[in-house]
């Protein structure tokens, strides 16, 4: 989307903590130094993301030719970062404990606050019903897809990390079947792509790729570390 020519965008939100643009072909955020680093994040010094939030209605915004643009602000990218996990080769019986030693230290899910917490569960009980080769993927996808409150709802932020898990912990235990789920899933995902926000449309695009929000990234490299 950077290195494409410069094309029309829009501002689609702003935040103390980041910034998102919409043109054709993606979201880019523009992330302060204390924003979470999505994998369609620019990362800008406090001074920059200052300039930034000031600046971002106040006239036309591009994306391309190695930057982006807001009314007099431009943020060109330096340097590159890679927010897919790359693991290596990881043990089954490894894996399998620690992930079951990190489900114990998370909070519940769905919160009880959102308001569809309840359709999320039946959401959430489905997609594990596909995971176990069982149930509906399409229809699965489909409920879930813009369900729940927020920027990415959490029905959306659900389907993308099992599309970025399957992927990322799918290479690393050699299963090219956990890869094709992922990319089946990531076709019903984009199908139904207009009843969700565009940044979650855009994170799920990601995902489906093995590309994760940095504290994401992290976690699985830890769980797979072999020490």
């Amino acid at each position: 989307l950077l290195d494409g020519p410069a094309r029309p965008a829009e501002l689609i939100g702003s935040f103390p903590v980041a910034v998102y643009v919409k043109a054709a072909g993606g979201v880019v955020a523009l992330v302060s130094p204390d924003g979470v680093r999505l994998p369609n994040a620019m990362v800008l010094s406090r001074v920059d993301h200052e300039s930034v939030v000031r600046h971002a209605a106040t006239g036309p915004v591009q994306v391309g030719d190695g930057e982006v643009r807001l009314g007099p602000v431009r943020i060109t990218a330096r340097r590159w970062w890679d927010p897919v996990p790359r693991l290596g080769r990881v043990d089954e019986g490894l894996l399998a404990g620690r992930l079951v030693a990190v489900r114990a230290q998370l909070p519940g899910w769905p919160d009880d606050a959102d308001p569809a917490a309840g359709r999320l569960r039946t959401g959430r009980d489905a997609l594990a019903s596909v995971l176990a080769g069982i149930g509906d993927l399409a229809g699965a996808v489909r409920n879930l897809v813009g369900l729940g409150a927020g920027l990415t709802p959490a029905g959306d932020d659900l389907l993308a990390g099992v599309m970025a898990g399957l992927v990322v912990f799918g290479t690393a235990l050699e299963r090219p079947d956990a890869r094709t789920l992922a990319s089946r899933m990531r076709q019903e995902v984009v199908a139904h792509a207009a009843a969700t926000t565009p940044l979650a449309a855009d994170l799920a695009e990601h995902a489906a790729r093995g590309a994760l929000v940095q504290p994401a990234t992290d976690l699985c490299r830890a769980i797979a570390d072999q020490r």
